[in-house]
């Protein structure tokens, strides 16, 4: 790591033309930004004495924040610009007060995956899926069938994300802590054919499991975000970039794409709601569908800072 110094060092026997030019391009340099330490001054007056652009043609020397890189690890003077990064844009998120919520015509059934960025404190105890603050919900009152009724959600539930199927219920659970107050991308999938569900948090799969379970999930007719059945046990934070697919999304698929914004005419995508649209009565869906989502309650919008980047 170089140490910077805003002084330019003077060498011997150069003019003081020479001094100034390279004064100016260093302050030049500064006001952009850029790092000028000694070392870097010293091209600049090499390149003015010879009458160069000196490092100008070179890829600058600046702090940058890969914007992937959620952990900053790769900031510092010697990072050059990813040429492929991205431009971050998250645009407005979702606050969800504890007496909010969206509803919609459910849109998924058989295979699905479900996603959302997630900023939250709350967390409900219990021991089941529906004793949670609901996130992506399809919930539904146990039908004739004594073991529960065909339908799914997620939540959070003793601090962790669960996602939860009937007929018979069981919930799957995250082996990590979402309540951080932080971002967190939060997904679970189900196949229908093979019975299989995945609960992921930050792109990992947390919990992969075998189940019994392979009928259709249709047992509750609506699709609610941010609280559970009859619009209880209700989601508190900020919620954006929430995603519905009818297909199960890989973990590879998902950690793809979990830091972009998408187009909306990705294959497989049948609910997404980015939450750019504040003040209307409805929560506009940027898929093919157009499954604008009722407010229920005050939904309040604030400023994004979820890690989502333009495509």
């Amino acid at each position: 790591m170089r140490t910077r110094d805003q002084g330019v060092r003077r060498p011997r026997g150069r003019s003081s033309a020479t001094l100034r030019r390279a004064t100016c391009l260093a302050a030049l340099a500064s006001s952009l930004g850029l790092a000028c330490g000694r070392e870097e001054a010293d091209l600049l007056i090499a390149g003015a004495d010879a009458g160069s652009r000196g490092p100008s043609d070179a890829p600058p020397l600046v702090d940058v924040v890969d914007p992937y890189d959620q952990d900053a690890t790769r900031t510092g003077p010697d990072v050059f610009p990813r040429s492929d990064a991205a431009p971050c844009a998250a645009g407005y998120a979702a606050q969800f007060t504890g007496a909010s919520s969206l509803s919609v015509a459910r849109p998924v059934q058989d295979d699905f995956t479900l996603e959302a960025w997630i900023k939250t404190t709350a967390s409900r105890k219990g021991t089941t899926f529906y004793h949670g603050n609901g996130v992506i919900y399809a919930d539904a009152p146990p039908g004739p069938n004594p073991a529960g009724a065909d339908d799914f959600g997620t939540a959070i539930l003793n601090d962790k994300f669960v996602f939860g199927i009937g007929n018979p219920d069981t919930t799957f659970r995250s082996t990590s802590d979402v309540t951080t107050g932080e971002w967190v991308h939060v997904a679970a999938s189900r196949s229908k054919e093979s019975g299989e569900v995945h609960v992921l948090v930050n792109g990992v799969d947390e919990n992969a499991t075998n189940t019994t379970q392979k009928g259709s999930l249709t047992d509750q007719p609506t699709l609610t975000v941010g609280s559970t059945l009859n619009d209880q046990n209700h989601f508190i934070g900020l919620m954006d970039e929430v995603r519905v697919w009818n297909v199960a999304r890989t973990e590879a698929e998902i950690a793809a794409t979990m830091h972009r914004r998408l187009t909306g005419n990705e294959p497989g995508l049948v609910a997404y709601w980015r939450f750019d649209d504040p003040g209307g009565a409805t929560a506009v869906d940027s898929s093919p569908a157009k499954a604008d989502a009722t407010i229920a309650g005050t939904l309040e919008w604030l400023p994004s800072d979820a890690p989502i980047c333009l495509p």
